[in-house]
């Protein structure tokens, strides 16, 4: 799998994740990221909504 991401410089993050689904790691709610940023995550739509504007 890293082969395949490779040329976009993405090859050893995607496949650590594919990985870690693959064992069964992402199926459920972590407090991981608020535990490393400090932050609470949020939504894609609020992100969007928030930072994303047309030119």
């Amino acid at each position: 799998m890293r082969k395949i991401y490779a040329a976009e410089g993405d090859g050893a993050e995607l496949a650590s994740m594919y990985k870690g689904g693959a064992m069964g790691y992402l199926h459920g709610m972590s407090d991981a990221f608020a535990h490393i940023t400090g932050h609470e995550p949020e939504g894609m739509e609020h992100f969007l909504a928030r930072n994303y504007q047309e030119n």
